[in-house]
């Protein structure tokens, strides 16, 4: 039984940070969405004076994506987590 209750808080604690992650990812999906906007709008702005700018929104684009990939692996393995965790307490009971 307490290795049930223990399993059952378990779960809910991966809920509750795959919930996080999912919030984090939505939030860096946002800015680089808003980032690549930006740079899109520079460029058609100032095309030929953003030559210093675009390198720089370049690295920042690139971080973001590394940002997000990183998130959604963690999202991935939380979730993988939880179905075992899930599918080892619908065992035990």
């Amino acid at each position: 039984m307490a290795e049930v209750l223990n399993n059952n808080a378990q779960v809910d604690s991966l809920s509750k940070e795959i919930s996080v992650v999912k919030e984090q990812l939505n939030a860096k999906t946002v800015e680089l969405q808003m980032t690549q906007t930006c740079t899109e709008h520079e460029r058609k702005l100032l095309q030929g004076e953003t030559e210093c700018e675009t390198p720089v929104m370049k690295f920042k684009i690139t971080t973001l994506e590394d940002e997000s990939s990183t998130l959604q692996h963690q999202l991935e393995s939380k979730c993988v987590k939880l179905v075992n965790k899930d599918k080892a307490t619908t065992r035990t009971v």
